[in-house]
């Protein structure tokens, strides 16, 4: 018989969907913001398109270091109280 967190740990291919679909859903929730952002901000503000695609491409370098960095440090606190967490969210 199993544990309750040795399930939890446990890595089986079928959890890579539920993961894949959570992706999903939130870059199509992005997807608004690099449709109408650009048109919003060269209307109202006057930049140019170049400038907020730069932009953009950086804030998206960002989260190809920081994902990583996040995901490391997600799995070494693991095993640790989540109640800190918890309080430093509130």
């Amino acid at each position: 018989m199993t544990s309750t967190s040795d399930h939890v740990t446990e890595r089986s291919p079928l959890r890579l969907p539920s993961y894949a679909v959570f992706a999903a859903l939130l870059a199509a929730a992005g997807l608004p913001i690099y449709i109408h952002a650009p048109k919003f901000y060269v209307d109202e503000y006057g930049v140019s398109l170049a400038a907020l695609g730069a932009v953009l491409f950086g804030l998206r370098l960002l989260d190809v270091v920081q994902d990583p960095l996040f995901g490391r440090v997600s799995e070494k606190l693991r095993d640790r109280p989540r109640w800190p967490l918890g309080l430093a969210a509130r």
